[in-house]
């Protein structure tokens, strides 16, 4: 299985085996977030791994699960960075399907630990992972999202690669399962759209830049998977429009 296959069959665990993973698995996951693609190059990060047991007090929050072990996402404080952080959290947690490892986002947990490595740097997510005490996979087709039809607007007409792309940004997951973002397609392109408030819900409106970031990650996964050129930009000529409920993000050009 590759980053792209998991995307269709990762699912959210929040029970967890407290047992230790093979250190040969842990030196993988710590070499691939070595190497894992930013979306933004001059953004400045960190990931700190802990130990659950022995950094139990250290974590804090509303919705914090019990796990052996945590990735604590150190980052600027920005809307652009948050973004990063989600495009890059994103694909470890496929990473460690592919381990068969389970995860978890925990949008409200918090950490008094700061490593001299992240020094001027903010936690904004943290993701709770081991091995599962329940499925870490499901069915594609027990996914719970609005359909794809209610969430774009196709300009012109599009082809099966472009259709592959879109299906696979509905699948990501977002906090609250609120999905942020709207499309408008053309046949090359996807200008995507993110949601400006969330009245009915605040916690919404604290992670939506980093579900957006999220959504980013799948479009660049399939269009790797389909042996496509893909770029992440931004238009300033879309960004100056002012739109009703929703801003511009970014737009995926396709070649």
């Amino acid at each position: 299985m590759n980053l792209y296959e998991a995307i269709y069959v990762r699912q959210s665990v929040r029970k967890f085996q407290m047992k230790p993973i093979d250190e040969l698995t842990m030196k993988h996951i710590r070499r691939y977030i070595q190497a894992v693609s930013p979306l933004y190059d001059e953004i400045r990060w960190h990931i700190e791994l802990l130990d659950g047991k022995a950094q139990k007090k250290t974590l804090k929050g509303p919705w914090k699960v019990e796990a052996p072990y945590y990735m604590v996402f150190y980052t600027e404080e920005s809307r652009k960075a948050v973004r990063n952080a989600g495009f890059i959290l994103e694909q470890l947690v496929l990473y460690l399907v592919t381990k068969g490892i389970g995860s978890c986002f925990q949008g409200g947990v918090h950490t008094t630990c700061q490593p001299d490595e992240a020094k001027g740097l903010k936690p904004v997510m943290v993701v709770a992972f081991g091995m599962g005490r329940e499925c870490i996979e499901r069915d594609v087709k027990e996914v719970r999202r609005m359909r794809l039809q209610d969430m774009m607007v196709a300009k012109e007409e599009i082809g099966e690669d472009m259709k592959t792309l879109l299906r696979t940004a509905r699948l990501a997951p977002s906090a609250f399962n609120a999905q942020p973002w709207r499309f408008v397609v053309y046949h090359n392109r996807i200008h995507v759209f993110e949601r400006k408030q969330w009245k009915w819900m605040p916690a919404i409106g604290k992670t939506k830049d980093f579900d957006i970031g999220v959504v980013l990650s799948h479009f660049v996964l399939a269009a790797e998977e389909l042996w496509l050129q893909c770029e992440v930009q931004r238009m300033e000529s879309i960004s100056e429009k002012n739109m009703r409920n929703y801003e511009y993000a970014a737009t995926i050009v396709i070649e």
